[in-house]
């Protein structure tokens, strides 16, 4: 539960714009810089893009690192840490002219030379932190964040529902029968389709070959007529008489080249 509250408390600055800042410490020019695995708070060179010197502040009390979610907790006071963000004394600061004092002691938030964070009941050089970039002070940052609206009771319920942890498998097994039978589907569709088009060209083959034997049967009638002459047509008459010799038919070829025939004209013979 509880990284489910630092996660809402994240998405709680996103939605309403809240934007991060860093903590500079304006004598050393450092910047707070969280750790992952830990609660340990550094202070190292400023980097504006590193997501763990990002903070802002929450309900103008707390300040929350956007890396972890957790906030900058005053409960030890020779070494300041990082805690998970709850309603208590000690992770609530006040901001006065530049200075972080916590409400649990009213102690100043303080770095020493040796660059370690800690809580001093004297207020010094050391003890003055900025904002974002350049002189901005970080009292002016608690300002703006206090004028922000403040998340209702139904939008904090919409996000923990969305980012709820539950078990998943009866939706994974839902999704995978439905997967399933999608594709049992595709195949059926398919197989249906396959024998639809089988059916359809088997048809056209057989109305082409239907179409085809009336012409082929004129065609071999055709054939038949022209290649076989009736028995009836190439026998001799037997009335018919046998053609008589013609004058004209028997030519005779003489040594000297003259060709005569044997039987002469009707109208020869008579001259």
């Amino acid at each position: 539960m509880g990284r489910m509250y630092r996660i809402w408390i994240i998405l709680c600055a996103l939605l309403h714009g809240a934007e991060g800042f860093v903590i500079e410490n304006a004598h050393h020019s450092l910047c707070f810089q969280t750790v992952l695995e830990s609660d340990s708070l550094l202070l190292v060179e400023c980097n504006l893009k590193s997501s763990f010197q990002q903070w802002f502040w929450k309900d103008g009390l707390l300040l929350v690192n956007m890396a972890t979610g957790k906030c900058l907790s005053a409960h030890k006071a020779d070494s300041v840490q990082t805690a998970a963000c709850e309603n208590a004394a000690h992770l609530q600061w006040d901001c006065h002219n530049m200075r972080l004092i916590s409400k649990e002691n009213s102690h100043y938030l303080t770095a020493n030379e040796s660059k370690v964070a800690f809580l001093s009941s004297k207020s010094s050089s050391n003890s003055e932190w900025r904002g974002s970039t350049g002189d901005v002070d970080i009292c002016k940052e608690r300002l703006g964040e206090m004028q922000a609206d403040v998340m209702t009771d139904a939008q904090r319920e919409e996000l923990l529902w969305l980012y709820r942890t539950e078990d998943p498998s009866p939706w994974n097994y839902a999704i995978l029968a439905l997967s399933f039978v999608a594709l049992l589907s595709g195949f059926l569709i398919l197989g249906l389709s396959s024998m639809a088009k089988k059916r359809k060209v088997t048809a056209q083959y057989k109305a082409a070959s239907n179409a085809e034997k009336p012409l082929q049967m004129e065609r071999m009638l055709e054939q038949e007529k022209q290649t076989h002459v009736p028995f009836s047509h190439t026998l001799p008459s037997k009335t018919a008489a046998p053609d008589s010799p013609k004058s004209g038919n028997i030519t005779i070829q003489w040594k000297d080249g003259n060709v005569s025939t044997l039987f002469q004209d009707d109208h020869e013979e008579n001259v």
